[in-house]
């Protein structure tokens, strides 16, 4: 969804020049320092989005919600607004959120939902990498 929706909304765009003439690296390591992302963001939000704001919107208390105990509000409200910090991809970036969320709360924890998102990062990385299709990022 994520991939449809950025071919209809963003124009394509190539690697940053910036970018291009941060590393003078052989082959492809100049781009490795953004794939870091792969690993890095999906740990970072989903402890951000599901972790905290998801609880924290049952109880201000929220290290005592549990994740199965989560209002449909609360995961309803983190998707829209983990989908607004994507920007122009907000809607696939809500639905996404939303698809995390489900995970945590059917599990019980963050490793499937950090998993699964980091699992799409890589596929986006991946696109980007392999077919120069930089305005996913």
């Amino acid at each position: 969804m994520w991939m449809a929706a950025a071919h209809f909304m963003l124009p394509g765009a190539a690697m940053p020049g910036k970018l291009a003439a941060m590393l003078p690296c052989p082959g492809d390591l100049d781009r490795m320092p953004r794939t870091g992302a792969v690993l890095m963001v999906p740990i970072v939000e989903e402890l951000a989005y599901r972790g905290y704001l998801m609880r924290r919107l049952r109880s201000s208390d929220f290290e005592s919600v549990s994740f199965k105990s989560v209002s449909w509000v609360g995961l309803a409200a983190a998707s829209i607004v983990f989908g607004a910090a994507h920007g122009a991809l907000w809607l696939p970036g809500a639905a996404a959120g939303l698809a995390y969320g489900l995970i945590v709360v059917r599990r019980g924890r963050l490793g499937e939902a950090v998993a699964a998102h980091a699992t799409t990062n890589a596929l986006i990385a991946a696109t980007v990498l392999a077919g120069d299709q930089w305005q996913l990022w």
